[in-house]
């Protein structure tokens, strides 16, 4: 994913922070029972500095834990849990609040589910399709006009089709016929812009499918056009159908380390992490309440230190003692792609059956 830092991205990301702290939940997080999710608290907190805070939680025990950098959530007791978040500040006052209802879901039987997956690297790279395929078996079929393949977690090759393009924002896909040597399957050149009829038109194997995922974010760099790009590809998916349900992916915060981010983009990682956020409210607030729309905390449940690849440097160019980095910005490890897994596994059971 070929990031580009530009004026108007430091620009967003500074007017967005004007708020010391701020908290953001979807209305809804499904969970697996007993499968390990972690919400954690830099990924849904914009501050400067996220250890500055003490994040209370409402709910404690019976799977539920507040692990001080996260809550865990490993219930085992099916049904709705109301959650309620507080940022506490050094001074004991309250800064931020945010709160939701997770639906803790049996691990039973898979629903059918055809899917397109559209997006940018993160769904290009096909490592969370392969893993949610080894998690849904034959109830899940993909489709979709490019094909990778990747292993999952148990070692099994997947064939995976899917609509993911490496560095393409959503304004690439209702802009451009093409981009970086991709074709925009989605572009009907007489309308010159996102066109799922058309795809659909030029793809009638695809009649069937029940469900689109949507994840982008990192490439749309903090512009301020990113809903707008998204809401006129959920419009054009609604104009082709009522019935097709629309899963938005919540966009990863990227890194919490500054190496990666520095050598790879000469900025601040928190000015690009907290431009994601931004867009995570802007989904949330845009489709919150929408029938047929769920909101996936894919944001969530991805430890921004550990999920993503590391590697040792020296301390510096006198200092030949090796000091462990992140070494990538914006892309997870497999464990990370795992963790997306989990959090699209969950919504499929809350929301498809």
């Amino acid at each position: 994913m070929k990031v580009l830092i530009v004026a108007f991205m430091f620009v967003a990301a500074l007017a967005a922070a004007a708020a010391e702290c701020e908290l953001s939940l979807p209305p809804v997080i499904p969970v697996v029972k007993g499968r390990e999710v972690r919400l954690h608290y830099y990924n849904i907190c914009r501050c400067n500095n996220i250890d500055n805070y003490i994040i209370n939680s409402s709910l404690a025990g019976d799977g539920f834990d507040n692990l001080a950098d996260s809550l865990r959530i490993t219930a085992e007791k099916t049904g709705d849990h109301p959650l309620s978040l507080a940022a506490i500040d050094s001074g004991g006052q309250q800064a931020a609040s945010a709160s939701c209802i997770v639906r803790v879901v049996e691990d039973g039987p898979k629903p059918a589910v055809r899917a397109i997956f559209i997006g940018d690297s993160l769904t290009h790279a096909a490592v969370y399709q392969a893993e949610l395929k080894n998690l849904m078996g034959d109830a899940l079929v993909l489709y979709g006009t490019r094909t990778d393949t990747k292993e999952d977690s148990e070692g099994n090759s997947r064939e995976i089709r899917h609509e993911g393009r490496s560095s393409w924002a959503w304004r690439d896909y209702t802009s451009l016929p093409e981009k970086a040597g991709m074709a925009n399957s989605f572009f009907d050149p007489e309308k010159k812009d996102f066109s799922f009829s058309y795809y659909m038109e030029q793809n009638k194997e695809f009649g069937d499918a029940t469900d689109v995922f949507l994840l982008s974010g990192p490439n749309d760099g903090g512009a301020p056009d990113y809903i707008v790009n998204l809401k006129k590809i959920t419009d054009s998916i609604r104009s082709y159908s009522k019935t097709l349900r629309i899963h938005i992916m919540l966009p990863l915060p990227n890194c919490n380390d500054g190496y990666a981010w520095g050598v790879r983009n000469h900025g601040h990682y928190l000015f690009f992490k907290n431009a994601m956020f931004g867009y995570c409210r802007e989904i949330i607030d845009m489709y919150g309440k929408e029938d047929n729309i769920s909101i996936i905390a894919t944001n969530a449940n991805i430890d921004c230190k550990y999920d993503f690849p590391r590697t040792q440097v020296p301390a510096s160019s006198r200092n030949p003692m090796l000091v462990d980095v992140v070494n990538e910005n914006v892309h997870p490890n497999q464990y990370g792609y795992y963790r997306m897994a989990d959090m699209i596994y969950a919504d499929i059971l809350a929301n498809c059956r």
